[in-house]
């Protein structure tokens, strides 16, 4: 009896043991799951984050950056080359455009500093006006698209105003030079288009805002190049790996 007692003890025993086993196998098996789950998902969003940055951060820092710089330097030489600046700027408007060889020479020599700070500020224009119409599926995170957008009304705004280019007018700039498959016109392109007597026209706020760049030295430009600034630190943060 006592055997028998021992046996069935044994055995409920060892039962015990093995669902104890089983449920604490079971359960780190879970768990393993859980992990790898979640490090997959974490996984995903930075492949996700990292294809965001390509499609849309990266172009847009490269652009802002550029034309930042082309900002900084007219603020620079304004202060010893005005007339220069205040002459090439007026010359892409009033250049004869029917001598359209000449025109291209010229906007590959003399006038090619002014001619690129043109273009610099319509490629700036194509990305973020992108950005604005694409932000709703770009979705850094809900704080980092509000503060993305943010940052890209501050620089619309810096450019605006009643003598400058008025904010509805910067979206249209970015749409003339981007083609229907979304690439961006090269300097060619560009120059193509402003040498032209009828497609320079639409492009006529833009050379009216730089050809009174002087007057804008101690007002406008500060504003524009502290509002790049932040959409830049910005934009290069809200890149990297969270």
């Amino acid at each position: 009896m006592n055997q028998a007692f021992a046996a069935v003890l044994s055995a409920v025993i060892a039962g015990i043991v093995a669902v104890t086993i089983s449920f604490f196998t079971a359960r780190s098996q879970v768990k393993q799951l859980k992990n790898r789950f979640e490090y997959e998902q974490l996984a995903e969003r930075e492949r996700d984050r990292e294809k965001k940055r390509i499609q849309y951060l990266d172009p847009l820092v490269v652009s802002a950056t550029d034309l930042l710089d082309k900002i900084s330097r007219l603020r620079e030489e304004l202060n010893k080359k005005e007339d220069f600046w205040k002459g090439t700027f007026n010359e892409v408007k009033t250049r004869d455009r029917n001598k359209r060889e000449d025109f291209a020479f010229w906007c590959n020599g003399y006038g090619a500093g002014a001619v690129t700070a043109l273009y610099v500020t319509v490629v700036y224009f194509a990305r973020a006006s992108r950005i604005r119409s694409e932000l709703p599926f770009i979705q850094l995170g809900p704080s980092d698209d509000q503060l993305l957008l943010t940052r890209l009304t501050d620089v619309r705004e810096a450019f605006g105003g009643e003598q400058n280019l008025w904010v509805e007018m910067q979206d249209s700039l970015g749409e003339y030079v981007t083609e229907p498959d979304g690439r961006i016109m090269n300097y060619k392109e560009f120059c193509i288009k402003i040498i032209d007597p009828w497609e320079h026209i639409w492009f006529i706020r833009l050379l009216d805002f730089y050809r009174d760049i002087h007057l804008k030295r101690d007002s406008e430009l500060p504003r524009i190049a502290s509002a790049l600034e932040r959409l830049i630190s910005f934009a290069k943060g809200a890149s990297q790996p969270g």
